[in-house]
């Protein structure tokens, strides 16, 4: 779904802070934000 459209980090994290259970869930979730942000900065 990152491909089709540029999506905002706002956007995650309103759409999934309501799946978050408990802090494993929440650091999954940074994981996967900072992965996001790499790839969104050698995008350029």
């Amino acid at each position: 779904f990152l491909a089709v459209a540029p999506v905002t980090t706002q956007d995650l994290v309103s759409r999934f802070k309501s799946r978050l259970r408990g802090p494993e869930d929440k650091n999954a979730f940074a994981e996967i934000l900072k992965k996001i942000s790499k790839i969104q900065k050698t995008n350029g």
